[in-house]
């Protein structure tokens, strides 16, 4: 048996729901709001699953699942935007992954076609769809990009291993007092170590019976 037959036996696992969907989790995504405006009603979900697919034409796609509380929206609307969203919003990607989601306290501007562009993102596109694919338990959405926005000033919300991962949302700054206090702590340590050492390393004198009388003696 040569070497990688004795590993995939070993260590490959065969695939099943569990095992998948961990794998995938372990895939980092940043995470975008897809809207849209139909019969004069705001809709927005929550989406990770976007990916770019031709710079030309420029298209790009998404997914939802066929249990999806909003497929039916998307599959009947023509056009959307697909909002990428900022590491300081994640208020807003919680409140589109509801199945109510509320618009009151989202900041939007609104497309001569009615669909919101979400403000203080790092980008914005406006898209129209031009074709749904059905697999497995998907829907994909092929989408043709218009108009584009961009923020080169903001960082991405990011979500890893099915949480948002924190560490790619830190500022410079915030990365910087971290690694401050870290290295604060680290010397913390050292020291109290140094100190424990030198202590170990004091040797108590030892007084023998005699000495100890000779010293009585003095005294008196």
């Amino acid at each position: 048996m040569d070497r990688l037959n004795f590993f995939t036996k070993k260590f490959m696992k065969k695939i099943n729901k569990d095992n998948f969907k961990k794998t995938l989790s372990t895939f980092a995504t940043g995470i975008t709001v897809v809207a849209t405006r139909y019969n004069s009603i705001l809709y927005g979900k929550t989406i990770n699953s976007f990916s770019s697919l031709s710079l030309s034409p420029p298209l790009v796609l998404f997914s939802l699942d066929t249990k999806s509380s909003k497929l039916n929206i998307f599959k009947k609307c023509q056009t959307i935007t697909i909002n990428i969203l900022s590491k300081k919003q994640q208020l807003v990607s919680n409140n589109f992954a509801k199945k109510k989601p509320d618009w009151k306290d989202i900041e939007y501007h609104s497309l001569k076609n009615g669909n919101p562009i979400i403000k203080n993102c790092i980008s914005n596109l406006d898209c129209e769809i031009i074709d749904k694919i059905k697999k497995g338990d998907h829907i994909i959405f092929i989408c043709q990009v218009s108009q584009v926005i961009n923020n080169d000033k903001l960082q991405p919300l990011i979500y890893y291993n099915s949480k948002y991962f924190w560490w790619m949302s830190l500022s410079f700054k915030n990365i910087t007092i971290l690694f401050s206090i870290f290295c604060g702590f680290l010397l913390f340590l050292i020291n109290v170590i140094e100190l424990n050492s030198n202590y170990k390393n004091i040797k108590t004198p030892y007084i023998t019976k005699s000495s100890q009388n000779n010293l009585i003696t003095k005294n008196i």
